[in-house]
């Protein structure tokens, strides 16, 4: 009898821990709410320039929907996002089958969050039309 509970209590732990393993890490808790960014285009011809802004809503359970807002340049990929956590950068997936009235055709990772030494979000994605390879600082919302 005391032989199966302990089997039990080791296979309840094994449970726990792998579960625990898929988590997003301590940082994640922390960054929970809205962020956002704009990013500033082309100059339109009545001298107003293009720009795209995203509001990221970092939710529980490693959720993450992004709201995309645009003046005069196409955008895609708006949503409900994966997150993942991989070394200390948060991997934001697109997903599709909570998406089904939306299109991304951009590959995963969409967005790619971190903290720097200072403490600030940053984030950088290939759906980012004027500068897609550098980090940029996300503003915290109230």
């Amino acid at each position: 009898m005391c032989r199966r509970i302990f089997v039990l209590l080791i296979m309840l732990a094994i449970t726990f821990q792998s579960r625990a393993d898929k988590e997003l890490p301590l940082v994640h808790k922390y960054i929970l709410g809205k962020y956002t960014y704009t990013q500033k285009g082309d100059e339109l011809i009545d001298g107003k320039n293009a720009s795209i802004t995203w509001v990221l809503n970092f939710l529980p359970e490693n959720k993450v929907r992004i709201s995309i807002t645009s003046w005069h340049a196409p955008f895609t990929c708006d949503g409900l996002y994966q997150a993942e956590s991989v070394n200390d950068e948060i991997k934001l997936t697109w997903l599709p089958e909570k998406n089904y009235e939306m299109e991304c055709n951009t590959s995963p990772p969409q967005f790619i969050a971190k903290r720097n030494s200072g403490n600030t979000l940053l984030i950088k994605s290939s759906l980012f039309p004027w500068d897609d390879e550098k980090w940029f600082a996300l503003k915290k919302m109230n």
